[in-house]
This record gives structure tokens, sequence and C-alpha cells, in this order.
């Protein structure tokens, strides 16, 4: 409504509108008692309200009545759930040898030599530097 009719502002305050969803109001005089609304607001945007508390009022009567009905609403945070892992879902599509490369690769630096870690013990220091 606001876009609608290009307006600064919406035409009620969310306290107005709070009340609104509280009291579900289905005509223009039940609309004009809620406390602090403004009369002139609600002769020019009250029927366009009402059309959208009819509609959230059905969705709401459709949702209890669902539930006086003895049917569960569904909530996921109550499902069992079982998750088994697998090589495939851990490795994806590697090969045995791509695995096995790969854990040589982590052994060896591309930086250092194999043989530095041993040269630093003969000679008896830890620094490269004689």
């Amino acid at each position: 409504i606001k876009m609608e009719k290009g307006l600064r502002e919406q035409p009620f305050p969310d306290a107005i509108l709070r009340e609104m969803g509280i009291r579900l109001p289905s005509t223009l005089s039940e609309l004009s008692r809620i406390r602090n609304i403004d009369p002139d607001k609600v002769e020019r945007y009250g029927s366009k309200f009402l059309k959208l508390i009819a509609r959230s009022k059905k969705y709401y009567e459709d949702i209890a009545g669902g539930q006086e009905q003895g049917e569960d609403v569904h909530d996921p945070n109550h499902e069992n759930v079982v998750t088994i892992s697998s090589d495939d879902e851990i490795y994806g599509d590697w090969t045995e040898d791509e695995l096995n490369y790969a854990d040589e690769a982590q052994n060896h630096s591309p930086y250092f030599l194999d043989d530095t870690a041993s040269s630093f013990k003969a000679k008896g220091s830890l620094s490269p530097y004689p």
C-alpha cells in the first residue's frame, strides 16, 4: 500500500499493526475501535487491510484446524537422522594410488632434503651454517 500510493511512511504504525494481528477485526467499525488508530486512515486504507487480515485469519484457522483434528505439525527438529559416512564421502573419487601418493607427499617437503636432519645430527649442531 505504501509503494502503491507513494506514501513516505506506512499508513499504520507497528503498534497498530500488532493490534490488528491480535484482534483480527473483520469490519471497519471493529478496526476503528483499536486504540489510537487514526479514523481518517481507517477510512482510506481500512478495506485493504481488512482483506489482508481476513486472509491471515483464514490461514491461521486452517493451521489451527489441522491441529485440532489430531494432525501433527511437522517439526524437522524431532526427526531421527542417521548419518553413515563411507570412504567415498570422505575421500571422494580418489583412487588408491592417488591416496598413497598424497600420504607420501605429506612426508616429503620440496623445500628440504630428506637427509637434512641427519646431516645436522652428524655434525652435532642444529644450525645448517658452519
